[in-house]
């Protein structure tokens, strides 16, 4: 049997030609057309008949629009979650972790604690007991398990076409596993379980970090108008240049959306912790000295082996996608508070999402009053 950790670095070099910085950033004309694409489905069904602002719950959108971008940039594929807001996949994944992770019971709470102590065979069958929290995990899985499996199959008859070039997620995937070399073969199992981890994280993730960008911009209308009052110098720029297309030394160059989005990942981290099992002795070193409870100084902290790490994030994650889609938002329309100014809560519920307090029962929700600006 594997170790985790030599199967987690088989995979993580397997992967790693989908993730390179060249790859990355060639995805910026992408989700740029995507973005785009959305800012004129709102303008066509708030504005077409009237510039006054409306109420938008925006991180509904914005979970459709990244789900379509992390479809076309990792897998080659198209969701379609904006032209049809029923779109399976992104139905599935709608308040998943609200519906699943919160407000768990207590029989449920102390039956998670002793999964350390269960061996492997007997946790695996732990996703078919018929409770809330897991029916609404095994039938995301079985959606994302059928639309992975298509994938898989289109993606192999290309490759078996002689398309060998592509360098997407789904694709290097399919290389593996097609593979002849059984240090690098993964099995279909291992696919179906990559695009699900890689959908909910490269569009949950990012769509409710932007909604709460775009909230935070709301509460500071005068940094939402520098903000915009930059991105219209860089388009100036652009068309100086003799261009209309934006790049990444564009958003690189920038001051204002850089610094509101290391704000907003700083006051408002999506994973706001890890738990992970130390499998070996080891030492942490600290960046700086600690006192002990006994006052003694450490510069560093011993763990042994079975330990639980938690880790607290709050660094700073930078996302060409959220750039991006920022970019064209503030560009295009105004973002203020909604009318009624309802209390926004920031919930824990496996990610730290948005929820209007008196109306939890409805799930993840962000309204903010939007107003074009053409």
């Amino acid at each position: 049997m594997n170790h985790p950790g030599h199967v987690h670095q088989r995979q993580r070099k397997l992967m790693s030609p989908a993730f390179t910085a060249p790859q990355l950033k060639s995805f910026l004309p992408l989700f740029r057309r995507i973005s785009g694409k959305m800012c004129q489905q709102w303008n066509e069904e708030y504005f077409a008949k009237s510039s006054e602002s409306q109420k938008i719950a925006v991180n509904q959108w914005l979970a459709r629009v990244t789900l379509d971008a992390i479809g076309e940039a990792a897998f080659d594929f198209q969701f379609g979650a904006l032209d049809n807001d029923q779109n399976e996949v992104s139905e599935t994944y709608k308040n998943m972790f609200a519906d699943s992770v919160m407000h768990p019971s207590m029989w449920n709470t102390i039956f998670r604690s002793f999964w350390r102590y269960m061996p492997s065979t007997v946790l695996e069958y732990i996703a078919y007991i018929p409770t809330r929290e897991y029916l609404r995990f095994r039938g995301a899985m079985q959606v994302i398990g059928r639309v992975s499996k298509q994938l898989v199959d289109e993606k192999t008859k290309s490759y078996s076409a002689g398309d060998d070039t592509r360098k997407d997620a789904m694709s290097v995937l399919v290389r593996a596993n097609i593979s002849e070399n059984p240090k690098t073969r993964i099995s279909e199992d291992e696919m179906v379980a990559q695009m699900a981890v890689l959908t909910l994280a490269g569009h949950e993730t990012t769509a409710n970090t932007a909604s709460w960008f775009l909230w935070e911009l709301a509460k500071h209308p005068e940094f939402q108008n520098k903000l915009r009052e930059e991105i219209f110098a860089v388009r100036s720029q652009i068309s100086a240049r003799g261009d209309s297309e934006l790049t990444v030394e564009d958003l690189d160059g920038m001051v204002y959306l850089p610094a509101a989005m290391k704000e907003t990942l700083r006051f408002h981290p999506i994973a706001f912790h890890l738990s992970r099992e130390a499998a070996k002795d080891d030492i942490i070193p600290l960046s700086k000295p600690v006192y002990g409870k006994s006052g003694e100084t450490m510069s560093e902290i011993p763990v042994t082996a079975g330990q639980s790490i938690l880790i607290s994030i709050c660094a700073y994650n930078r996302v060409i996608e959220m750039q991006a889609i920022m970019f064209d938002l503030i560009e295009n329309f105004k973002f203020a508070l909604a009318e009624d100014k309802p209390e926004i809560l920031r919930v824990p519920m496996g990610i730290m999402g948005p929820m209007v307090k008196g109306k939890m029962h409805e799930g993840v929700q962000l309204p903010l009053r939007v107003t074009p600006l053409n």
